[in-house]
């Protein structure tokens, strides 16, 4: 699946989509696993990361992704000190 950031698309390692909101999971950089979260937003079928605010109306909607996420992570994932990293 592409997101586009910016002026950018790019396909993130995982990803958790509700109806508005979700959350991709990307590393941090090409020599760094780190999982990095990306909250992204649906506008007309595409997905974007989002780069501003949005109404509390879907804040029930993003935790469901962030369980969903940190659950991924928890059996996909190295956790260590600093957070999660790729295997």
């Amino acid at each position: 699946m592409l997101i586009r950031d910016k002026d950018k698309m790019f396909e993130p390692k995982e990803v958790f989509l509700g109806s508005c909101l979700g959350i991709a999971l990307e590393e941090r950089d090409v020599d760094d696993p780190h999982v990095m979260i990306l909250i992204i937003v649906e506008d007309d079928g595409s997905w974007f990361v989002d780069s501003g605010g949005f109404s509390s109306y879907w804040l029930y909607d993003l935790r469901e992704q962030i369980i969903k996420a940190e659950e991924w992570m928890d059996k996909n994932c190295i956790k260590g000190a600093w957070g999660y990293e790729f295997k």
